[in-house]
């Protein structure tokens, strides 16, 4: 088995996200994670990766076993070019480098004799290692891999923090992919690919010989690759075989098994504790005793999970021109990298329009442009009058990490903490999760935040 899995759990102070969690992969299984927002998906990511963080029970993979990560969001890529993060993005190729070159020197000032014999015997250790990391074709590689995401060599010494995020989405997937793993480990790789990328991921996890975790919310993803399913629900963990679309199936079989052994349960209960109420002071008082036993000794059912449903409706719009954009000879980009030219386009009131695209050809860059928070090259965009604009970003940047949701809404709307909690349980925020800083949320649940502040 590449991981074992025994009897984890995992709390947040006096909150239990998981415990008892137990389950294996082997070399070849590609797993799929699902669950509902906030359930604890991405925690128990985080305790595979660091087994130190659990609160019991054991995270063993198989011995010199190489792990691929991809998490969900956009991380800290730092500066540099692409290429620059691409070739740290194997740690160990770079030391050994580094090792072989100050052995090389040191050598090159020895006399023959038992330091330079330990010197060159070291350096034959290194070397032994770097072959078997392919470490003198770790630049093409690299290529390789670039290209196959869609990584043209013209945009390899581009700063990489100016990628769009769909871009550095797939950057983090290279690197992880770089690293040659023996097992991979990812978090919604599929939120910000656009069609092409994620039909090339598909047909490389079907490849993919090793290990595989993905958490995803994509259906058809999981349908391609997922030989197994395993559940996150109510805390517990529970195994279904084939793809999402058979899980559907076993787990609408198994819910209603659940609820109707509960429903049997909670019937024989109230049946029992009724008796046991009528004569445990008559002449059946010693049956009474016994009938209390046996309910004392019962194995008491969970009550089946009930998923919470929101409902999302948009107010009215408000009157306003009947134009509600204009780009008039727009062009956008920056500096001199121009994205997208020569754009006449006019939306009226009423119209639903989708932008499609490969990723980092200027969708985002137009909707900021669009909004005000980019200048445009050439041209104008402009917003009707009465035009009221609202923005779902892909990386919420526009939310404030360090606030909590309840202080978010209390300043930036002075709302009452009633109607704060009213409109936050709308969206399935409940009790003292309006304590929570919207930073520790889970992309689902910063999705549903963001949605909330639209209606508003």
């Amino acid at each position: 088995m590449q991981l074992v899995v025994d009897k984890i759990a995992r709390s947040f102070g006096i909150n239990e996200i998981f415990k008892d969690i137990s389950f294996m992969i082997d070399k070849g299984e590609k797993i799929g994670l699902v669950g509902v927002n906030g359930s604890g998906k991405t925690t128990l990511l985080r305790c595979l990766l660091a087994p130190e963080t659990v609160d019991g029970g054991v995270v063993r993979f198989e011995p010199g076993l190489k792990i691929g990560y991809v998490e969900q969001g956009f991380q800290n890529i730092g500066t540099g070019s692409l290429w620059q993060f691409m070739l740290r993005s194997c740690p160990e190729i770079m030391t050994m480098r580094e090792e072989l070159a100050a052995l090389e020197a040191r050598s090159a000032q020895l006399e023959p004799g038992a330091e330079l014999d330990g010197v060159l015997e070291e350096y034959a250790r290194v070397t032994k290692r770097y072959e078997h990391v392919d470490g003198y074709n770790y630049e093409a590689f690299i290529k390789r891999v670039l290209i196959g995401l869609g990584f043209e060599e013209a945009v390899w010494d581009k700063t990489a923090e100016h990628f769009s995020g769909g871009q550095k989405t797939r950057m983090m997937l290279a690197a992880a992919l770089v690293r040659q793993p023996d097992f991979l480990i990812l978090d919604e790789p599929t939120n910000h690919l656009d069609i092409a990328m994620t039909e090339w991921l598909e047909k490389y996890l079907q490849e993919f010989k090793g290990g595989l975790l993905v958490v995803s919310h994509d259906r058809a993803f999981l349908d391609n690759i997922a030989t197994r399913i395993l559940e996150m629900e109510g805390g517990h963990l529970t195994s279904f075989k084939g793809n999402y679309s058979k899980y559907l199936v076993q787990k609408e079989l198994q819910t209603a098994t659940l609820e109707a052994a509960y429903a049997s349960q909670q019937d024989y209960i109230a049946r029992t504790e009724a008796y046991i109420r009528r004569f445990k002071a008559g002449i059946k008082s010693k049956m009474a005793r016994g009938r209390q036993s046996q309910l004392d000794r019962l194995e008491r059912m969970d009550a089946p999970v009930q998923h919470e449903e929101f409902a999302l409706r948009l107010p009215p719009a408000p009157e306003s021109a009947e134009r509600v954009l204009i780009l008039d000879n727009l062009s956008v980009g920056y500096g001199d990298n121009v994205l997208l030219h020569d754009i006449d386009l006019v939306l009226h009131k009423g119209e639903k329009v989708g932008l499609l695209g490969p990723n980092g050809t200027g969708k985002t860059t137009l909707l900021k442009t669009v909004l005000g928070e980019l200048p445009p090259l050439k041209g104008t965009a402009q917003i009707g009058n009465r035009v009221k604009v609202g923005y779902f970003s892909q990386s919420y940047e526009r939310l404030a990490p360090k606030q909590t949701l309840l202080d978010n809404f209390l300043v930036e709307y002075g709302f009452t903490e009633e109607r704060t909690r009213s409109l936050l349980g709308g969206m399935l925020f409940h009790g003292d999760d309006v304590f929570k800083e919207i930073g520790t949320l889970s992309g689902g649940q910063k999705a549903r935040l963001v949605l909330l502040k639209l209606v508003l």
